[in-house]
């Protein structure tokens, strides 16, 4: 019985010894598998914030080269690995928005201010798609936040005084731009916003005093041209509609309502072949400026 007693107590220590041993290798198995586990996750990680920066850098450089075809893939590129990221969200807006895609653009753009709030290129974009998908209320509220940190801003002044639709928004976008006047008087966006405000009341002679100030604030303005183009061909001065109008297509970038208006005057008003060759040519030049292609199917 002694016999039996001091095996049962050697069997059990030696259970226990076993016990404890097999414990620690599980422990070290399960700590060694979980160290594996996030070296891998990390690398995971690691290699798509890599991805997504290479992608980053070949977008930004065909970006500002204007290649924006090439430079949206690379931004959907980066989305895929990084879906937050703000420069991607924010930049592929603006082509979006450069390609007349509106839809899609408000939607980054959107996006993008929640990102990147301070992204005033972004922002200015967004107000533009808005008023151009009837969202006027919403792209002066754009506007006038970019004003508040840039007062001198040249787009977002010209469409502020594009966002007048009653009597009411007349009063109140005069008020912003007399609040505005100290720091703003001496840009031609500024002069542009106010003669549209004369132009809506019927103020004729001011309107286009405010537009000649304009033009010699900023002669190579195409905006300016443009303005000064419409403002005659609303009084039936197709000669000098037709000047400040080519010379607004020729200082707008590629992808530009105004080359597009151009077109649309030399269809309407002096030369059908002529402006259906410059839209052609626009289709050319860039093949992904969707209104240019629109305009071109109604003629064919």
């Amino acid at each position: 019985m002694n016999s039996d007693r001091h095996g049962s107590k050697n069997r059990g220590a030696w259970t226990g010894h076993r016990s404890f041993a097999q414990t620690q290798l599980l422990n070290r198995m399960v700590t060694w598998g979980l160290m594996v586990f996030l070296a891998v996750v990390f690398a995971g990680c690691s290699t798509k914030e890599e991805r997504a920066a290479k992608h980053l850098e070949r977008a930004n450089r065909y970006y500002e080269s204007d290649k924006l075809e090439e430079a949206e893939i690379e931004y959907k590129n980066v989305l895929r690995f990084v879906p937050t990221n703000g420069v991607a969200i924010s930049r592929l807006g603006i082509i979006y928005h450069a390609q007349g895609k509106l839809l899609p653009a408000i939607a980054l753009l959107v996006k993008a201010k929640e990102i990147r709030p301070d992204d005033l290129e972004a922002r200015n974009k967004l107000a533009w798609s808005l008023q151009g998908g009837n969202r006027v209320k919403e792209a002066r509220e754009e506007v006038l936040l970019i004003l508040g940190k840039q007062p001198g801003h040249e787009e977002a002044l010209i469409l502020l005084g594009e966002t007048v639709q009653s009597s009411n928004d007349l009063a109140e976008v005069k008020g912003h731009l007399e609040r505005l006047r100290p720091q703003a008087e001496n840009q031609a966006g500024y002069q542009l916003a106010w003669s549209s405000l004369y132009y809506r009341q019927g103020q004729v002679a001011e309107a286009e005093a405010a537009l000649r100030k304009a033009l010699l604030l900023d002669p190579k303005s195409s905006a300016v041209h443009a303005t000064l183009g419409n403002f005659y061909l609303a009084q039936d001065n197709l000669a000098e509609a037709d000047r400040f109008l080519k010379a607004a297509a020729d200082l707008a970038p590629p992808r530009s309502g105004r080359r597009l208006r151009y077109a649309e005057f030399k269809i309407r008003h002096n030369d059908p072949a002529g402006g259906k060759e410059m839209l052609i040519q626009m289709t050319e030049e860039t093949p992904d400026y969707l209104p240019a292609w629109s305009r071109l199917a109604e003629l064919a």
